[in-house]
């Protein structure tokens, strides 16, 4: 038999997380250019091996990389994960140096029995982050050579799933699954100039 309150749960939840914006994870100006930094969308258990996740099936674990494993939870187990990352970059340009701390909220996820033979998760990935803040400042190419322009470009946002997964036992052995994406893009670019004169000073 299904159950309707761990549906309706997970209907909210991807209410809520469908309006979700998340904050900027990277601040690198190579963000700037097609979908930004790639995100890794494993989630922390299979982080903490190095990546390994397609091999996995645990009924205490939430493994959005195989669907196939979610009949892997029992009907009295429901599934809670959720995920943030820090970061700490240094960047230098010459004799330039900046320092960028970072942090944001990854993942959001839950699992749990539908039906006899059936398991679903619902949740939130990131795909990509944009995060970046250039400037540089340039001197006016006349005779007098009295004056100064700064140009800055800044932007944030990225790529962000919204996605349900569902895992069919088929027999004892043989398990099969499939996720289904709803993808978010963000993305708030913005350039900014700026021109002062040395002339009065």
């Amino acid at each position: 038999m299904i159950n309707y309150k761990r549906l309706i749960s997970a209907s909210i939840l991807l209410t809520v997380t469908g309006l979700a914006v998340a904050q900027t994870s990277t601040n690198s100006p190579y963000t700037r250019y097609g979908f930004g930094q790639l995100a890794d969308q494993n989630f922390g258990n299979s982080k903490a091996m190095g990546g390994i996740a397609y091999g996995l099936r645990n009924g205490y674990q939430i493994n959005a990389s195989n669907p196939a494993s979610y009949t892997a939870i029992d009907s009295l187990t429901f599934l809670f994960d959720a995920g943030m990352t820090l970061q700490n970059a240094n960047f230098k340009d010459g004799n330039v140096k900046t320092n960028a701390k970072n942090s944001s909220f990854d993942y959001l996820a839950m699992q749990f029995r539908l039906w006899q033979k059936m398991g679903m998760t619902v949740g939130f990935l990131p795909f990509s982050t944009v995060g970046y803040n250039i400037s540089k400042t340039h001197d006016f190419e006349d005779v007098d050579n009295n004056g100064k322009w700064a140009e800055s470009y800044n932007g944030d946002g990225g790529f962000h799933q919204v996605f349900v997964g569902l895992g069919y036992k088929v027999f004892n052995n043989l398990s099969v699954g499939a996720n289904f994406f709803i993808s978010l893009w963000r993305h708030y670019p913005s350039i900014h100039d700026s021109y002062w004169s040395d002339r009065y000073t």
